[in-house]
């Protein structure tokens, strides 16, 4: 016998609540921390240049200057966004890529 006031059918939508209350507080655990295990810090090591991708992060120019006066790199490169048709540009040619050879700085 069942207890008073409960039926097979509220213990099964009570299970089925609890079961999926745990099961959305996983999705957003994983949600939130998905990062934590699709990426992969290495060391830094020299290079032949330094690449600065194009972007709205204004620090990565900053970051290259700061590795390449650390001499991790003769020459840095630096990519910028065009608009596709700009000044008579074809369509299509959506980036271009710069680049100016210097010397570490000594010290």
């Amino acid at each position: 016998m069942s207890a008073p006031g409960s039926s097979p059918r509220r213990t099964f939508f009570r299970t089925f609540l609890i079961v999926g209350l745990i099961t959305l507080a996983l999705v957003v655990y994983g949600a939130l921390n998905v990062g934590r295990f699709l990426t992969k810090e290495d060391s830094i090591q020299k290079a032949d240049a330094i690449a600065v991708l194009a972007g709205t992060r204004l620090d990565r120019p900053l970051e290259a200057v700061d590795l390449y006066q650390a001499g991790y790199a003769p020459s840095i490169v630096l990519t910028h966004e065009t608009p596709e048709r700009a000044l008579g540009v074809a369509a299509g040619a959506a980036s271009r890529c710069r680049s100016k050879r210097m010397k570490p700085a000594t010290s």
